[in-house]
């Protein structure tokens, strides 16, 4: 907050620094755990670095990268959340629940609650889920 002062510049601050490093975390794991023989099948059939990229490591590393993004999604949905409640912006579910709180009109913070939790249902379910199926049919798994 020193850096970026209180508003939308400091929530996306706050977004990218939590979820990058888990992006990351899960994609460096991934390519790192593909192994050595592959690298070197590659080389004898005569792959381009492109080919090698789209065709051995992007569907090896897919399903990792998807989990990273999906706890990416989550934690920054979470921080955007308590962002918007400590952070001192006037829109938002985060700044909804404040304001119910010192005005107790609890009907609000609920109904505010509830789409929270929908936002994130729905995201799981016809987001990552749908996207993994199609990642397992196309990796040849599903």
């Amino acid at each position: 907050m020193l850096l970026f002062g209180i508003g939308e510049r400091a929530t996306l601050f706050m977004i990218a620094m939590s979820a990058f490093p888990l992006i990351f975390m899960h994609t460096a794991l991934a390519i790192h755990s593909i192994p050595a023989q592959t690298f070197s099948m590659a080389k004898m059939m005569n792959l381009s670095s492109f080919r090698l990229f789209f065709t051995v490591i992007v569907p090896l590393c897919a399903l990792p990268i998807l989990t990273g993004l999906r706890l990416g999604l989550a934690i920054g949905w979470r921080v955007l959340i308590a962002a918007e409640m400590v952070v001192g912006s006037s829109v938002g579910l985060g700044y909804a629940i404040i304001q119910s709180r010192w005005s107790l009109d609890f009907e609000v913070a609920f109904i505010s609650i509830g789409l929270i939790c929908a936002v994130g249902i729905v995201a799981e379910k016809w987001g990552f889920r749908v996207l993994e199926k199609k990642i397992l049919q196309r990796v040849g798994n599903g």
